[in-house]
């Protein structure tokens, strides 16, 4: 392949095609691999929360070129078509600089120097601290580190460059000032940015962001612990089962640091809100999970990928879907030969579901039925409860979906799902019995459910005639197995290969690539997701195809000659691409999923990522809705004590009298006809967002005014969680709920007595 160094490319008109060029110059390996670089983990500090490192172009060259991926690259037709597309891309970019002579483009040629020396060489970022509570330029803590070898001079020079152009295009300043270590610098554009600085540490490039970050981590490499040595990432990556391998990309998560920093103390939820969030999570189940971990890396002609998530047993809620027995033989039945995708996992879903109980308890002993109200409560709502009262108890713990041409598929539409069951008929007819619901429910009209006799089975199907729809679901039982699928056809043709004497024969478990697959997933597997990526590179090709065909067009139009004559043929790519296939088991540790692939990837199935994706959602989803909650509610209080100074001012100019109606504070607030001053920032807009209490009294009657709620805003604003009042001596508050309705209780009894005494506005 030729080489087309990013020292060679010209100025920037255009960041992102910069990006694209530089990513497929550098995706073809360098023929000379350096020694592998020391483990950097030992270089970043023991509690760091995020961390994600990159092994290197130059020290993964070799290891990369005896995989699939390096076959597909050594491939002439590849070769050629990469070395065009880098071409017409420099070669655009040259004859667009010519034109420009910009500060932003003198950057470019050290920017991308930057670039490419970050990819060909190993790096380790870590996301070291994060404080919501802090001012927004001084809230995160990072430090990314760069192993550069006999390199780091130079490299040094180019970011020094680097930094005095983009002062030049941007503003800001670039200095050293006298409380960054000597021989540092940093760059911030602006005071109110977070503070970035960089210096060369030993053999390195380290990059930190946040107030005082360089002086912070140059005290945390002087001391005796390090990531590397971290008990908890220790335990996270033996977890990953990894081999000797180098690593192309390895990520770790310190799922209770995170937690703590999202939860704890300086929490923008506050103590409810806290509490609220953690009840959540332990009734699911996820407070458990203590890290992550995952690793990409070359292995057997092809990758492994594997994801770890430690998580020590005895494990609840959600968590309960890994304590699940192991796959056999057996489970992969209903599974035809020519099968080109297959998921298979054990999960006793009525188990995951059941409440958790302590074991020795009253409780414990109660009957297994008894539902996590948390999740219980979700599914209800959307489903009714026929499905917990008569559906889950007929369900087994066995869970097969698949799609195979024999089915009649065309690209997933045969997708088949069979379920093991207690009861096979009982689970068909509770089945039919929740359809129907959700249909009555819905008030979906013209379709229906009905019943047809094919063989020696009936099919249930939802009649779609009246209501033309594409697909028309059905479902059917054969032995202990209820099939469903979106075509009563594929469900027939299931259940006749289940009734068959020969099913095993026909089954996935005579098919060579999935026996020989499987060999190289986990013996206890629970869970196995295996696919032939063969079949849908095929399909991704004859899409992809025309779409560059008709693209090439439009790029050249902007300069970029491309020819998409020069595309590879298919089958100079699919014959190096062969199955993949994912596995999930458990111990008391943790969970791990490995993939083994012919391209990199890092593979969840389904039921996984239904668990794992939540388990991480759960901590940071709501400390990020409560922090933007929290910004509204300091808007909020500031919007609230001016509606309540106007009605002090009112009061003044009228008597000692309260206003009626909050039109009549609006002249104060600068515009007599402008409604939107009465509406929050968080409500839609042309509501009105405010509650003027009504019947007041004229202020001097009023009791105890620092307690006579005046005016608030909404609950519903706030969750229901609370109310920002303005008291009638014109200070504004944030209320709890409790509080909020005892402050409503007890301005109704001032408004009483100051009527009694004949102070009530005529």
């Amino acid at each position: 392949m030729s080489s087309h160094s990013a020292s060679n490319i010209g100025s920037l008109p255009r960041g992102a095609i910069a990006g694209v060029a530089l990513l497929l110059s550098a995706s073809a390996p360098s023929r000379s691999a350096i020694a592998q670089a020391p483990d950097l983990a030992a270089w970043l500090p023991a509690d760091s929360i995020a961390v994600f490192q990159w092994g290197g172009a130059d020290a993964l060259a070799e290891p990369i070129r005896a995989t699939a991926l390096g076959n597909v690259l050594a491939e002439p037709d590849v070769d050629r078509f990469v070395d065009q597309t880098i071409r017409g891309i420099t070669d655009s970019l040259r004859r667009s600089a010519a034109r420009q002579q910009t500060a932003t483009s003198m950057a470019t040629e050290p920017m991308l120097k930057f670039c490419a020396g970050l990819w060909r060489r190993p790096v380790a970022a870590a996301l070291w601290d994060l404080d919501l509570a802090a001012p927004e330029p001084d809230r995160i803590r990072a430090v990314a580190v760069v192993h550069l070898g006999e390199q780091a001079g130079p490299f040094r020079v180019t970011i020094d460059q680097l930094s005095a152009l983009v002062v030049k295009a941007r503003g800001g300043g670039a200095s050293a000032p006298a409380d960054l270590p000597p021989g540092w610098s940093e760059y911030r554009p602006a005071a109110e940015s977070p503070r970035l600085a960089w210096g060369i540490v030993r053999d390195a490039l380290v990059i930190t962001l946040g107030p005082d970050t360089p002086k912070r981590y140059l005290a945390a490499l002087d001391s005796p612990q390090h990531l590397a040595d971290h008990a908890e990432y220790l335990a996270a990556r033996a977890g990953l089962g990894a081999s000797a391998e180098p690593a192309v990309a390895a990520m770790y998560l310190d799922v209770d640091r995170l937690r703590m920093r999202l939860l704890g103390p300086k929490s923008p939820l506050g103590v409810g809100g806290v509490a609220g969030v953690l009840a959540a999570l332990q009734s699911l189940g996820l407070d458990g999970v203590t890290s992550l971990a995952g690793v990409i890396q070359p292995a057997d002609g092809g990758w492994r990928s594997s994801l770890f998530i430690r998580c020590a047993s005895p494990r609840r809620g959600l968590m309960k879907a890994f304590d699940q027995a192991a796959l056999t033989d057996d489970d992969f039945l209903p599974i035809p030969g020519d099968a080109t995708m297959v998921h298979a996992t054990r999960l006793d879903v009525q188990r995951v579901l059941a409440a958790d109980v302590v074991p020795g308890t009253e409780a414990a002993s109660a009957e297994s039925s008894r539902m996590n109200p948390v999740l219980s409560a979700a599914l209800d709502s959307a489903l009714g409860t026929e499905w917990r009262e008569r559906l889950l108890p007929a369900l087994g713990d066995t869970w097969v979906v698949f799609d195979a041409p024999s089915n009649g598929s065309l690209t997933l539409l045969g997708a088949t799902l069979c379920v093991r069951t207690k009861d096979a008929d009982r689970a068909a007819d509770a089945l039919k019995t929740v359809v129907e619901s959700l249909i009555k429910r819905h008030g979906v009209r013209g379709v229906r459910v009905n019943t047809m006799s094919q063989g020696a089975r009936p099919i249930a199907y939802i009649d779609t005639a009246e209501a033309p729809l594409p697909v028309s679901p059905a479902w059917g039982t054969q032995g202990q197995w209820l099939v469903v699928a979106m075509y009563p056809q594929v469900v027939r043709a299931t259940l006749d290969r289940l009734a068959a004497a020969d099913v095993r024969e026909r089954s996935i478990l005579s098919n060579p690539k999935f026996t020989a697959s499987r060999q190289r997933a986990a013996s206890d597997a629970q869970a196995l997701t295996w696919y032939d990526a063969r079949y849908y590179v095929r399909d991704i090709y004859a899409i992809a195809l025309p779409a560059l065909h008709a693209m090439s067009a439009d790029l050249r139009r902007q300069g970029l000659r491309l020819d998409p004559a020069a595309i590879p043929p298919l089958d100079v790519i699919a014959r190096h691409v062969g199955p993949t296939v994912v596995s999930t088991r458990s111990d008391a540790q943790g969970v791990q999923m490995v993939a083994h692939a012919s391209l990199p990837l890092l593979t969840l199935s389904a039921p996984e990522a239904a668990v794992l994706l939540p388990a991480v959602a759960a901590a940071i989803f709501p400390a990020t809705v409560r922090a933007r909650d929290a910004s509204q509610q300091a808007q909020a209080l500031v919007q609230t004590k001016q509606l309540g100074m106007a009605c002090v001012i009112y009061c003044t100019e009228h008597g000692d009298t309260l206003p009626k109606t909050l039109d009549d504070i609006l002249p104060y607030l600068g515009g007599a006809e402008d409604r939107s001053l009465l509406t929050a920032s968080n409500d839609v807009p042309g509501n009105v967002s405010y509650v003027l209490t009504e019947g007041m009294p004229r202020i001097s009657r009023i009791e105890d005014p620092a307690r006579f709620v005046m005016l608030y805003q909404k609950p519903e604003l706030h969750h229901g969680e609370g109310a920002i009042v303005c008291y009638a001596d014109g200070h504004v508050e944030w209320r709890p709920m409790a509080a909020f309705q005892e402050d409503l209780e007890r301005t109704r009894k001032m408004i009483e007595k100051a009527a009694n005494l004949g102070g009530a506005k005529p």
